[in-house]
Parts: C-alpha cells; structure tokens; sequence
C-alpha cells in the first residue's frame, strides 16, 4: 500500500513511524528501510526489549533494518558520531557486506545528489516497508531536465505496481500538495499527526486557547481524499523511543 503521513513541525511525525518500525519488527518478519536518522542499536534494543535478555532476536531485528544514510563532506566525523550511537549495527554492516551473507546491505551509502534514496526501488527486496522523509526531495513536483524523463517515468511506474513487490510504502511530509499530483492519486491511506502541545482541547470558537495539560501525539487516520477520518487514536511518548533517532540530525541523513 502507498499511505502517506502529515503534520507540521515538531508535531510527532519522526516519533510515530519510529514507533510503527517497533510495531514492525515485533509483528512480522520483512525488512525495513528508511532515510530518517535513526539509531538502530537503539531501536532494536527497545524492541526486543532488551539485547541482553533477547540476543538472538536483537540480532535478527538488526539484519531487517537498512538506512539509507550519507557521510559525504565531514563524512569521517560523521561516521565515528554515527558509530559511537550504533557500535553493533556498524559492525554487523561491515560483516555482512563483506561476507555477502545478506541481500543489500544495512547501510545504504548516499551521495550529496541523493541518487541512490531518489531510485530507492533498485535497492530495496521484494516485500519491503519502506518509510521516506522528506519525500519532495524525491516525489516532489519533479523537474524533468533535472532528473530524466526515463528516471520519473520509472519512478511513476513504481508508485502505480508498488502492491506488485509486496511493499508497503510511507511517505513523511509537511503538505500533500508538495508531492507529484500522479503520485497523490495512488496513494491509499494518509496518517495526519498532531502535538497536542500546540492543539487546543475545545474547537468552539469561545473556548479556543485551552491547550492539553501534557504532550501527547494525536494520530487521525483516513482514507486519502476523504474528509472523515476512520480512526482516531493517541500515542503518550516515553524516553526510550525518542533515543531511538536524532530529532534535529539533517547533516548525517537523506531526512
């Protein structure tokens, strides 16, 4: 399925699909791929629920999860940060991409262009579910000269017989309206996202200016075109998934 998920800055966006990959882990065995700036070590710690009660799982979770990730420029000191937060899922790269005992590597390395996180669909396997930030970057309203009639028409292609490889595709951003119109009308479901921290508790027009004593996400879900959201639920954030990325990384990662 294509879904689509919204919401302004600082709305939660990052911290709910963190939480759906947690989901995603615990509930199936496919891989997961991503350009947020994620630390995986984290991440699967939290879902198994610890490494050293569940190593066998913690490294099973590790082998599903690939970032797409760039240390060009500083690209040293980008990578030893990258490293201190993610000391196993660094070594266990440099074991399986050397030994080839996976299809892809955990690590996608990206240039400046962003040309591998724009072609996204050659590297990914059958059955994926793939969650893309900052998706204008890629199915933005595209320039033809810039990226190639061949490259968007392949690209296109992808959006329309994504359901065909089994994969389930999540594109995070601000405004639909950022994203290609051929694009928008394949998508099946949007997840708009709200901080309650910034939301009032009453919509009356008397009673606007109460906010919520705590902070909490507000996920409303529908189906894409529709006015009427079919589900409505709320996330309460804990610590240990907001280790689980870097709020305000944009150097390291495609984010």
């Amino acid at each position: 399925m294509l879904n689509l998920i919204t919401g302004k800055q600082r709305s939660g966006k990052s911290y709910c699909v963190v939480s759906m990959m947690i989901d995603y882990l615990r509930s199936c065995k496919r891989p997961i791929y991503t350009n947020l700036p994620i630390n995986p070590d984290s991440l699967c710690h939290v879902a198994c629920g610890g490494r050293l009660r569940n190593p066998a799982l913690y490294h099973s979770y590790m082998l599903r999860m690939h970032v797409f990730v760039s240390f060009s420029g500083r690209s040293r000191a980008n990578f030893v940060t990258f490293k201190k937060k993610n000391p196993d899922f660094v070594k266990l790269y440099h074991s399986t991409f050397d030994r080839k005992r996976i299809s892809g590597n955990l690590l996608i390395p990206c240039g400046n262009d962003n040309y591998m996180i724009r072609q996204f669909w050659r590297y990914t396997q059958t059955n994926s579910i793939v969650f893309l930030d900052e998706v204008y970057e890629i199915f933005g309203s595209i320039d033809q000269l810039k990226h190639g009639k061949e490259a968007r028409k392949e690209m296109l292609s992808y959006a329309k017989q994504h359901g065909h490889f089994k994969d389930d595709l999540f594109l995070i951003t601000h405004d639909p309206a950022d994203i290609d119109k051929i694009i928008r009308k394949s998508l099946n479901k949007q997840y708009v996202i709200q901080n309650s921290k910034y939301k009032n508790i009453f919509e009356h027009k008397a009673l606007k200016g109460l906010r919520w004593p705590i902070q909490f996400f507000i996920v409303k879900g529908y189906e894409y075109g529709e006015r009427e959201s079919q589900d409505r639920y709320n996330v309460f954030p804990k610590q240990s998934i907001f280790n689980c990325y870097n709020s305000f990384n944009v150097s390291d990662f495609l984010a």
